[in-house]
């Protein structure tokens, strides 16, 4: 695949997912509040607040997608940049998914105990730890090969 091809698909994958989490954020995010919280108004600012926090690293994660995108149609695939930038990724998501501990644990109050909501986050945090180690695992692969193409380069 044509660096310039790879580059434009990640481009584009991350700016219409930064579109669907924005409509996701401003349409989603208060009905899915509204169904847990259903008679409960004073939980529903605190709720959306809690959603809307979670999803600022994801459009991070995003951008820092598109910046990614940027270099590969600029540079090599190999670079000291896309170790930095996936071990942000991984950073972020690692965050992202301890934010979900907060949920777990009001919810595991007996007075608010919901076992959907509980599965619901557990499920993220499975996701989200699998997902930074992924991105972790890249920014190592990626540093071990920028240290074998610098020792290829120096040899010749």
């Amino acid at each position: 695949m044509k660096k310039s091809l790879m580059g434009s698909i990640i481009i584009i994958c991350s700016v219409l997912l930064i579109f669907a989490s924005a409509l996701i954020c401003i349409l989603g995010i208060p009905r899915i509040v509204d169904s847990v919280f259903p008679d409960s108004e004073h939980f529903r600012l605190p709720g959306m607040v809690f959603m809307w926090i979670t999803a600022a690293p994801v459009m991070l994660v995003l951008i820092i997608l598109i910046t990614v995108g940027k270099t590969i149609n600029e540079k090599d695939y190999i670079s000291y940049i896309y170790i930095q930038r996936f071990r942000i990724i991984s950073m972020l998501v690692l965050c992202d998914t301890a934010l979900y501990l907060i949920p777990i644990i009001f919810f595991l109050i007996p007075d608010h105990f919901d076992l959907g909501v509980i599965a619901v986050c557990i499920t993220i945090q499975i996701c989200g730890f699998s997902l930074s180690a992924v991105s972790y695992t890249a920014s190592a692969v990626m540093e071990k090969a920028s240290e074998y193409k610098d020792e290829v380069d120096t040899m010749i």
